[in-house]
């Protein structure tokens, strides 16, 4: 799943300056989810359409790779969906992990109950990029 986008590592401590950059992801919209087994570890890539505060037009698709997946589940309904990021996407860093859910209006307190989210992905790394719309 290799891509020619110029991924940046996302550190917790650059975490909250790119949070508010992207507005929480509130009201985005889930483009896409993939996931390439071939890859030892597991990588997942996921696309967001979100508001950007540097985007000439306010709008970015945001590209999300996660590497080393550990733990993902990605739930529909038949009466909901989970591709417009009505809560936004909350990112957890812990024990030397890196977690993503999109599914609550909270953030979780912790990665055990992330996981208990119908949208989630755990993972070693979180590498990002974003492309003005």
């Amino acid at each position: 799943m290799e891509s020619a986008f110029e991924m940046k590592l996302l550190q917790h401590e650059e975490y909250s300056d790119w949070d508010a950059r992207f507005n929480c992801f509130y009201d985005g919209v889930l483009e896409s989810f993939a996931v390439d087994f071939e890859w030892s570890p597991s990588v997942a890539l996921i696309v967001f359409r979100t508001k950007d505060q540097v985007s000439p037009s306010g709008w970015s698709r945001v590209t999300l790779r996660l590497a080393g997946v550990t733990s993902l589940k990605l739930q529909e309904g038949p009466r909901s969906t989970n591709r417009v990021i009505f809560g936004g996407l909350h990112v957890l860093f812990e024990d030397g992990q890196v977690a993503v859910e999109w599914e609550w209006d909270d953030p979780p307190a912790s990665l055990s109950e992330l996981m208990t989210s119908e949208c989630n992905v755990v993972a070693d790394s979180l590498e990002w990029d974003a492309h003005h719309m």
